[in-house]
């Protein structure tokens, strides 16, 4: 007995593949929190800091959902519709709050690290660090 597939019944197949999340992505909340990817993201945050001999005892993986919505938003508001995106890892120091986007997984070609402060204001972009 064979079977014959429809034209739909693989488009429909090939949608919902592409739809399922990727492992280890967060598609429920805009906290990044892969460990491998989050732990280099505050690694980087502290020695951006200690490079400039500032503190880094309060650097911290952020996992609040509504301080990351915040810094998300913020990101957006300054940014080329292109470039919007809805997750990212949030770090915060003694007086601001990081951003880290990784080269992978979101709409750029090198990793971002965008810095804001503490009233969620942009204050520093920097492109192709770490």
């Amino acid at each position: 007995m064979k079977r014959h597939l429809s034209h739909s019944s693989i488009v429909l197949s090939l949608v919902l593949i592409t739809m399922v999340p990727e492992p280890g992505s967060s598609t429920q909340t805009p906290c990044r929190t892969d460990s491998d990817t989050a732990a280099m993201a505050v690694f980087d945050v502290q020695q951006m800091l200690a490079s400039s001999s500032a503190d880094t005892t309060g650097v911290s993986l952020v996992s609040d959902s509504a301080t990351c919505s915040a810094v998300i938003s913020s990101y957006n508001n300054v940014s080329d519709s292109t470039l919007r995106v809805s997750s990212g890892y949030v770090i915060q120091t003694d007086s601001n709050y990081v951003l880290y986007l990784p080269a992978n997984g979101t709409p750029f070609k090198t990793q971002q690290v965008l810095i804001f402060d503490r009233q969620f204001h942009f204050v520093l972009k920097m492109e192709g660090v770490g």
